[in-house]
């Protein structure tokens, strides 16, 4: 998603338009899934081969697949020089940053419009969970284990734990929330989150969710969360949830907050900047004790 959004604003400052290459066998993978998901953004995905393009101008920007500068913001400004080129292929594979995007951001919201289908289906899941809880203030969880764990970007127990309990104090203390508070713990490994603990007199409700498929999870969390706790910070799967709430958190009054785990140290190789400046960034201090190392279970505050 980042790839197609980021290729759209640069294709709309430089009065271009995007392609994917036709060697590009992950696209070329997602293209029906993207259209069940995001019909218009599967109206507007276009191939086309590399190395018979005419005039085609490879340029090193943006960094190279998986680095840090492909995951941060790269000044488009110098791509300005190849305005004679008919096509333009930059190095940079994720481009994950939204400020590439952030200029057409209306643009964006619209291709990437949930189909009729999955906003229904998700409107049904949202009656048979939460059945007749139309007034609590859901506080979604993300979570994310499983395959970050090879480069220990997973999501943590103790930061879980501490944030959780964090954000709701939060909610509750900045007069953000004068309903009840309603948990949903969200994430694939479903031993990871019963082993999660919070103050339950925090919230007066604990949701779990069923399986559901990518599409669907999206959705249900984009149009059914009111706030969002990003716990594994280079979830972009995450990150795309809070975006589409923050257009609206989901609420009468629109108090929503997104929080999302700024340990990048430790998890990540993002920064501050790849997250709008409204979302809240939190880190865990974990308790020390004299003589011995950190424990488990610390305190979350905002960085």
């Amino acid at each position: 998603m980042f790839r197609f959004a980021a290729l759209y604003g640069l294709s709309r400052m430089l009065g271009r338009r995007p392609y994917y290459e036709q060697s590009n066998g992950c696209a070329h993978e997602s293209v029906d899934e993207i259209g069940q998901i995001f019909p218009e953004w599967g109206r507007r995905i276009r191939f086309i081969e590399g190395n018979s393009s005419g005039k085609l101008s490879m340029v090193s920007w943006g960094g190279y697949c998986c680095n840090d500068a492909d995951v941060r913001f790269n000044d488009p400004e110098p791509l300005r020089k190849y305005a004679d080129s008919k096509f333009l292929q930059v190095s940079g594979d994720h481009l994950q940053s939204y400020r590439y995007f952030l200029p057409y951001n209306s643009e964006i919201l619209r291709i990437l419009s949930f189909s009729p289908a999955i906003e229904a289906t998700m409107e049904q899941h949202r009656q048979r969970i939460f059945g007749m809880d139309t007034h609590t203030h859901k506080l979604c969880v993300h979570t994310r284990t499983g395959d970050f764990s090879i480069n220990h970007w997973i999501t943590s127990l103790p930061f879980t734990e501490a944030a959780t309990n964090f954000a709701a104090s939060y909610l509750r203390s900045a007069g953000l929330v004068n309903t009840e508070l309603a948990l949903v713990l969200l994430g694939e490994d479903k031993a990871f989150l019963k082993n999660v603990t919070y103050d339950a007199s925090l919230f007066s409700v604990l949701y779990s969710m069923p399986a559901m498929s990518r599409g669907e999870d999206m959705c249900f969390c984009a149009r059914h969360c009111n706030s969002l706790l990003i716990t594994a910070p280079s979830s972009t799967f995450a990150w795309w949830i809070g975006y589409f709430m923050s257009q609206s958190y989901n609420t009468p009054d629109g108090k929503g907050k997104i929080f999302y785990n700024s340990d990048f140290k430790t998890y990540a190789p993002y920064t501050h900047d790849n997250y709008p400046s409204e979302w809240i960034p939190l880190r865990l201090q974990q308790k020390k004790r004299k003589g011995k190392k950190n424990e488990g279970s610390g305190v979350v505050k905002i960085e």
